[in-house]
C-alpha cells in the first residue's frame, strides 16, 4: 500500500501543481505533516465512498420532487479533489488556528469537509427559487439562530437532518437581490459572475452541499469550470478568462429574459394591438426590457472590444 501511495502522491502533486504548497508547509511545521494527514484520508476514503454513494442515492430520492427543479445532478467527491482541497485550505489557514483545516486529521476530515457529497438542483427560472427555498427549509429545518453564530457549521445530531450552516446566495454584479429580502440567508458577490445558492445539510451523519441555480447559470459554470477554473497553465488562459466573463454576462441577461417571459405569462401581459405591429403593456414591463437591452448592449461592446484586440498570427508563429 505504501509504495502505491508514494506513486499516487508524486503523480498527484505534479498533476495538480501542488509541490510549492507542500514545500511551504514543510518549512513552517513538522515536515510531511500534511502528507501524513493526506495518507490517512487516502487510506480511509475508498471504503467510505461506498457509504457516501448510498447516502447520495437516498438524498436524491428525498429532493427529486422539490418544486421548480428542472434537473438534478450529483457526485461524490473524488479522492484527488478531496486532497487538493485539504492541502490548499490548510495552506490558507496555516497561521490561523481558528481555521478548521489547520487542525484537520485523517480521523475527523468527515466532520470538516462539507461537500463530500454534492447535489445540484437546476431551475428553469430564477423566480422559482423562493418556492424551492421554502421547500428545502421544510425538508431540512433550520436550527436556532444562535447555533449558527456559535459554529462554523452545526455538529451532527443522531437521527436528525437539518441545515447546518446559514445558506449563502452567491450573486453577480448588477443582480436584483430583492428575491432574498426577508429570508434567512447570506449574500456574497462573486467577481467571476458565479451564481448559485448553497445549503450545507447534516444528513445521516454526513455534511452534504446542496446547490440551487438556473439552467443558464449551470451552462456557464460548466464551461468556466472546463476551460478557465484552475486552468491558468493553458497558454490561452487570459483570453478564455475574458471570454468566460463575456459569456457570463450574456448568461445573466438570458436569465433576466427568461424570468421576464415567466412574469409576462403569469402577471404582466403584453397585448397585441390592432395594427398587428405594436404591443401594449405596463410601464414596469417596458423598464425591465430596457434594462435587459442595456445589459446585452454593454456585453456586445465588451465582445467587440475583445475582437478588436485580436491580431492575426504570422505564418508558423503559433503551433497548432
Amino acid at each position: 500500500m505504501l509504495e502505491s501511495w508514494d506513486d499516487f502522491w508524486t503523480s498527484f502533486l505534479q498533476k495538480k501543481r501542488l509541490e510549492q504548497y507542500i514545500e511551504s508547509m514543510n518549512s513552517v511545521e513538522v515536515p510531511d505533516t500534511v502528507k501524513n494527514i493526506c495518507y490517512e484520508i487516502y487510506s480511509d476514503y475508498d471504503s467510505f465512498c461506498n457509504d457516501l454513494d448510498k447516502i447520495r442515492i437516498n438524498l436524491i430520492q428525498d429532493v427529486e420532487k422539490l418544486p421548480g427543479v428542472h434537473l438534478i445532478t450529483s457526485r461524490v467527491k473524488s479522492i484527488e479533489s478531496l486532497l487538493e482541497k485539504v492541502i490548499k485550505k490548510r495552506y490558507d489557514g496555516l497561521f490561523d488556528k481558528s481555521n478548521l483545516y489547520s487542525r484537520i486529521t485523517g480521523k475527523d476530515y468527515k466532520n470538516v469537509l462539507t461537500d463530500l457529497i454534492g447535489i445540484r438542483l437546476i431551475l428553469s427560472y430564477r423566480g422559482d427559487w423562493k418556492t424551492l427555498h421554502g421547500a428545502i427549509l421544510e425538508k431540512f429545518p433550520l436550527k436556532n439562530n444562535n447555533e449558527y453564530r456559535e459554529h462554523f457549521f452545526i455538529p451532527h445530531e443522531e437521527n436528525k437532518i437539518f441545515i447546518a450552516e446559514k445558506p449563502c446566495a452567491y450573486y453577480a454584479y448588477d443582480d436584483d437581490l430583492s428575491i432574498y429580502e426577508g429570508e434567512f440567508i447570506n449574500t456574497k458577490l462573486k467577481e467571476s459572475g458565479y451564481r448559485s445558492v448553497h445549503y450545507i445539510v447534516s444528513y445521516h451523519g454526513v455534511y452534504v452541499e446542496l446547490q440551487a441555480r438556473t439552467i443558464y447559470d449551470e451552462a456557464w459554470s460548466d464551461c468556466d469550470h472546463s476551460y478557465v477554473y484552475k486552468q491558468d497553465s493553458n497558454p490561452s488562459y487570459d483570453a478564455l478568462h475574458r471570454l468566460s466573463k463575456i459569456l457570463c454576462e450574456y448568461t445573466n441577461s438570458s436569465n433576466d429574459l427568461g424570468e421576464l417571459m415567466r412574469l409576462i405569462y403569469k402577471n404582466y401581459p403584453i397585448l397585441d394591438m390592432e395594427d398587428g405591429i405594436h404591443y401594449k403593456t405596463q410601464r414596469k414591463t417596458i423598464a425591465k426590457i430596457d434594462h435587459i437591452i442595456g445589459r446585452f448592449k454593454n456585453t456586445l461592446d465588451t465582445f467587440i472590444d475583445f475582437r478588436q484586440n485580436l491580431c492575426e498570427e504570422e505564418e508558423g508563429e503559433i503551433n497548432e
